[in-house]
């Protein structure tokens, strides 16, 4: 997961020095919201950045913990098992409101994650239940699949697998 995170968030950073795009980490999406115009593209993460379950298993942290035990590949297929079931909270209560203000107001929206295709219709539907969607200022209509070397990202509603 990590090695996908690492080329994905090289793809973004591509595309921003050829955009001449200024990148923004914040610690809270109270800071995100003052720092947007309609010129802005917002992107996302998705895990521990607008959603989280609502309970320690299928988390980041119960992930990285299961990796010293279990290994990559068992780690994995469990925390995929996981993720098709588990319920979701936002991180932050206001965040859904938020990412819809900035829709009306026409500002680019998206997520960029590491989680697999495997559990794209999960992800959506994990996004929708605390009222996030994502495909209403998507910055591409079509879903697109990007292949470089031996990855693949696919792009659907406005999330970068």
């Amino acid at each position: 997961m990590r090695k996908e995170i690492r080329h994905l968030v090289l793809a973004v950073a591509i595309l921003a020095s050829v955009a001449q795009a200024q990148i923004k980490e914040t610690q809270t999406m109270r800071e995100v919201e003052a720092a947007i115009d309609q010129k802005t593209f917002v992107v996302f993460d998705i895990d521990n950045t607008l959603i989280a379950p609502v309970q320690t298993l299928g988390s980041d942290q119960w992930f990285e913990a299961q990796l010293k035990v279990l290994g990559f590949e068992k780690t994995l297929a469990a925390w995929i098992s996981v993720q098709k079931v588990t319920k979701v909270r936002a991180v932050e209560d206001f965040t859904p409101s938020m990412i819809h203000r900035l829709q009306e107001l026409g500002v680019s929206v998206m997520a960029l994650t590491a989680r697999p295709t495997e559990i794209a219709e999960a992800t959506r539907a994990q996004l929708k239940s605390v009222g996030i969607d994502l495909t209403k200022t998507s910055p591409f209509l079509s879903s697109l699949k990007i292949e470089w070397k031996d990855e693949v990202a696919v792009y659907q509603d406005g999330i970068l697998f």
